[in-house]
């Protein structure tokens, strides 16, 4: 479906105020309240001090060049061999008030390494490796 038409689609349709209870009875405050799908855009300019994970499934330059326009992106742990992530990148990004969130990392000696550079987020397939990992890293610091 395109934007409009998706836009177009009640939002509010399916929220209940019971959840998913199947004895429901209706309760559905926000039905036909003009609650609609917002722009990534809008969602950007009403919470611009939270962090937002973005996750594109479609790789196309139409895709992806608007979407970063509006980012900071976020960079991988390394990039055609070379490392992205640094603490000259990282001081630069904090000083920014910029928070970096590196993907995907599934080794666990990198986790320990953009952990100990100060990271505020990481990516992961395995996060009960990081999870791990963080109990034991927590003990010695």
């Amino acid at each position: 479906m395109t934007f409009d038409q998706l836009r177009g689609l009640d939002a509010g349709w399916s929220f209940s105020t019971t959840g998913s209870n199947p004895t429901d009875n209706g309760s559905h405050p926000y039905r036909g309240k003009n609650v609609t799908i917002p722009t990534f855009e809008s969602m950007l300019g009403e919470f611009p001090t939270k962090l937002l994970s973005v996750d594109l499934k479609d790789e196309s330059l139409d895709m992806v060049k608007p979407v970063c326009d509006l980012l900071r992106d976020q960079p991988p742990l390394r990039s055609g061999g070379r490392q992205l992530v640094d603490a000259t990148s990282l001081e630069w990004a904090h000083q920014h008030g910029t928070a970096i969130l590196t993907w995907v990392v599934n080794y666990v000696t990198e986790m320990k390494l953009l952990v100990n550079l100060g990271v505020n987020g990481i990516y992961t397939s395995y996060p009960d490796r990081l999870l791990k990992m963080l109990k034991r890293c927590t003990a010695k610091w």
